[in-house]
């Protein structure tokens, strides 16, 4: 789940309309579901961490600005036993930064089936999946709480049968002839192009001899892929396990490409380097735009003089 920061202060709202919250939130953190990380173009929905999903009838004032967060459709379906009671996990929560519970992997031959109203089940083959689960190398009570946000919005959509052991996928009928909770199905998507990512960021970093001109650029097309795509920890999750996997001074290495300065002498591991990737892809794209500024300038300036 991907760590939010809002602003301490919220912006400046035009008009006090469920809409209105919606745009502002999303210019604040990013249009992503806050939950599921899917990328939201038109589908974007309201969340309050004390009532549940918000009806856009719902009345909300700039002081329920600290308690909401955005949510895709599906999340919001998922969302049917949200009480205000329950410790959840929240993506805007110190512990997102400093204790990030979620893991991210690949788990393939999933048998995928749909099943009638009387339980009869037609086999449809098997499936790979990139499937959330819980770390348990955080402290319990982030634990327990990251679990209830799980089962809560069914991370692994509504479908997955919760075993990781022998894991399965069955449908009922109606989601099987109209799908309408194709997370798993999406991250999956993401998944593959962050793959492609990790090992795009490999064959960059054998042209830095040359310059950073060609890595850096390449980052920030990444950024441009997640900004598409959504599912950021899928992305991140990828390119940390890709690099790691090849040596220790991989991401030590990327970092420094990231921010112009030298690689991090301590090991970098997987809470730190979730913020550092996101933060630094970020920034990457961000020269990069200024870089076509100022080239289309020039050129602007150069055609002029010769006009």
């Amino acid at each position: 789940m991907r760590a939010i920061t809002r602003p301490t202060n919220m912006p400046q709202v035009t008009t006090p309309t469920y809409w209105e919250y919606v745009r502002v939130l999303g210019n604040a953190v990013g249009r992503y579901c806050s939950f599921c990380e899917r990328a939201l173009t038109f589908q974007l929905w309201l969340f309050h961490k004390l009532r549940g999903p918000l009806a856009v009838s719902a009345q909300i004032g700039n002081n329920d600005w600290p308690n909401l967060l955005l949510i895709c459709s599906e999340c919001a379906a998922s969302a049917t036993t949200f009480t205000a009671t329950t410790t959840y996990f929240w993506p805007d929560s110190l512990d997102a930064i400093q204790n990030p519970p979620y893991l991210y992997q690949r788990i393939d031959n999933v048998p995928v089936s749909w099943a009638d109203d009387d339980g009869n089940a037609t086999n449809l083959g098997t499936a790979s999946f990139f499937l959330v689960s819980i770390s348990t190398d955080v402290p319990s009570n982030v634990q327990a709480a990251a679990q209830a946000t799980y089962r809560l919005f069914r991370l692994n959509g509504r479908f997955f049968n919760e075993n990781f052991s022998s894991p399965g996928y069955t449908l009922t009928y109606d989601e099987y002839i109209h799908p309408s909770d194709t997370r798993l199905e999406d991250r999956w998507d993401a998944y593959i192009r962050a793959l492609d990512a990790a090992q795009a960021i490999m064959r960059a970093f054998g042209t830095r001899r040359a310059g950073d001109a060609y890595a850096r650029s390449m980052l920030a097309m990444i950024n441009m892929g997640i900004l598409g795509y959504g599912f950021v920890s899928t992305w991140e999750s990828m390119i940390f396990k890709t690099l790691s996997d090849i040596g220790p001074n991989m991401m030590p290495n990327l970092i420094a490409l990231m921010t112009n300065q030298p690689p991090p002498q301590q090991p970098v591991d997987r809470k730190r380097a979730f913020t550092q990737i996101e933060q630094g892809l970020q920034n990457a794209a961000d020269e990069e735009r200024k870089r076509r500024l100022a080239f289309n300038q020039a050129l602007n300036t150069l055609i002029q003089v010769k006009s």
